[in-house]
């Protein structure tokens, strides 16, 4: 088994309400940024949120299609929002307990930039990049394990 870690931090302004993060590094097209990632076991995609895909493709996520036609699905139920995503071939790796890369699938999905809405919203880790069971929670010390098989 390898392992990786992970935090808990606040993600509103509610007392206690502390969620699940990780970091991981995510390659597109010859470019890679670091993006901290909410671990969504709840969301069948991870998500490129529009303040974490702006850094690694610039001004290119302005020119996407997002409308009806092509590859964009609606997405519905992420924080009780609706908006559309995209995918992309990309690869996330995370750091094991080894510092050794885990590279985790090679799609990704980008949330469409809605001016006034999802910006201030994190990035998704989920059930596409973790299977149930795989993490672990302590609230005590703050900490997430990820926990994945050995693929040797």
């Amino acid at each position: 088994m390898r392992s990786v870690d992970g935090w808990l931090a606040n993600v509103s302004a509610a007392p206690g309400d502390l969620a699940p993060f990780i970091e991981a590094t995510v390659e597109f097209d010859g470019r890679t940024e670091r993006v901290d990632f909410l671990i969504d076991s709840g969301s069948d995609t991870s998500i490129l949120m529009p303040v974490d895909a702006e850094r690694l493709l610039g001004e290119r996520l302005l020119a996407l299609d997002f409308g009806q036609g092509g590859d964009a699905v609606r997405l519905d139920g992420l924080g009780g929002s609706t908006f559309r995503i995209l995918p992309i071939d990309a690869s996330i790796a995370l750091e094991d307990d080894t510092q050794s890369l885990l590279t985790i699938g090679s799609q990704l999905w980008l949330a469409d930039p809605e001016p006034q809405g999802n910006w201030t919203e994190p990035s998704i880790f989920g059930r596409d990049a973790i299977w149930p069971g795989d993490f672990e929670l302590s609230y005590i010390n703050g900490a997430v394990t990820l926990i994945r098989p050995d693929d040797e």
